[in-house]
């Protein structure tokens, strides 16, 4: 096989592959937005798409009141005393997400 065709199949597979993660998401969500938030480039890409899709009020106020950002929650910046709470906040993203990206499997 061609390394062109090489490529053309591995991108299908790879596609489908999403597609089959998406079909678990308990939400509605734009391919390109699943996609940047699995193979993101950067933090913004991941940022973003939990302030589109995952993040909750309660859980912007619970963040206000760890005094925390979710790039806090992300790079692990936070104590005993907070884990709790961001431990709490990653359980609901993998429930609505319907598999574990948060909080090492927990």
């Amino acid at each position: 096989m061609s390394t062109k065709a090489q490529r053309i199949q591995q991108a299908q597979h790879e596609r489908q592959r999403l597609l089959d993660k998406m079909a678990k998401l308990t939400f509605e969500c734009d391919y390109e937005d699943f996609y940047n938030f699995e193979n993101p480039d950067s933090e913004t890409e991941i940022l973003t798409f939990i302030r589109k899709y995952l993040i909750t009020d309660e859980q912007w106020k619970r963040l206000y009141e760890l005094r925390l950002s979710i790039e806090d929650c992300l790079n692990g910046r936070y104590g005993h005393a907070e884990e709790a709470g961001v431990h709490e906040i990653y359980k609901a993203w993998n429930a609505k997400l319907g598999y574990n990206s948060f909080g090492g499997g927990s």
